[in-house]
């Protein structure tokens, strides 16, 4: 690889790492097509793509946590069942063909997208700058709660570690959606669940996947800085046009998922 795609690399990691600062994250289903445009080995570019989600979100998650933007008991909740589900995806990412993952992947993307959209055309400022989650009744809890292990947890985890990504895009939707949190709190919430899988994710894909550690020094360091500056200006934003931004990439995620799956089935 040339000095100047290194560089360029170096300069989209740090653009995304503003974004995924900004909306809680990590942004690795952009990161890693650019990564497979330049010409990197596939195994190489998931590898890698997960260590620099990594890092990013280790950075991006600090700013977040002082601003009291991070629900600790949903992080708790969902980060240990994230952690062994990822773990497990990156170790035996072959038992299960990716493409039919990332099929269903797209298609919550889409649904997730619409609900989010709708949201914010029918409800007032006053609602989405509520900082707590709002309970109706011990069922309700209970499905929260369920929802919280099991979906948001681990089976997001064994996805994101089977496909090497991070996956927050679809776990960012079940905690506006499901959770009803606030736009800013769910930013930061889902950039430490992220941090956690992705670092286990990465460490189950370590033993059978090749890591680029010159990519990952570079990539990894202006990711850290942009993600790091991105959580910080992610308070200026009112929580409409936050979600609105939430919602937008959402769906935007969903045909690059939808090229990724066509990618595992012709490749």
């Amino acid at each position: 690889m040339s000095v100047i795609e290194l560089l360029s690399l170096g300069a989209v990691s740090l653009a995304i790492g503003v974004l995924s600062g900004m909306v809680g994250m990590a942004l690795g289903i952009v990161r890693l097509p650019i990564m497979l445009i330049v010409g990197i080995e596939p195994l190489i570019a998931a590898g890698t793509n997960l260590a620099v989600s990594t890092v990013g979100g280790a950075a991006g998650a600090w700013p977040h946590l002082r601003a009291g933007r991070v629900v600790t008991r949903v992080v708790i909740t969902m980060g240990v069942p994230a952690v062994a589900g990822s773990f497990v995806g990156g170790r035996f990412a072959h038992v299960v063909p990716s493409w039919i993952l990332l099929t269903l992947v797209v298609m919550f993307l889409l649904w997730s997208s619409v609900v989010m959209f709708t949201r914010v055309i029918s409800e007032s400022t006053n609602h989405l700058d509520k900082d707590k989650m709002t309970t109706q009744g011990t069922s309700y809890k209970q499905y929260k709660v369920w929802v919280e292990n099991i979906w948001g947890g681990l089976v997001i985890g064994v996805v994101g570690g089977a496909v090497g990504l991070v996956l927050g895009t679809v776990r960012m939707p079940t905690l506006i959606t499901v959770f009803n949190m606030a736009p800013a709190r769910a930013v930061g919430t889902n950039m430490v669940v992220g941090l956690l899988a992705g670092l286990f994710g990465f460490a189950g894909h370590l033993s059978n996947h090749q890591i680029d550690w010159l990519l990952v020094g570079v990539m990894g360091c202006t990711a850290m800085v942009g993600s790091f500056s991105g959580a910080r200006m992610m308070g200026r934003l009112d929580p409409r046009r936050l979600l609105f931004l939430i919602a937008l990439i959402v769906l935007l995620m969903a045909p690059l998922m939808g090229w990724r799956a066509y990618l595992y089935i012709s490749g």
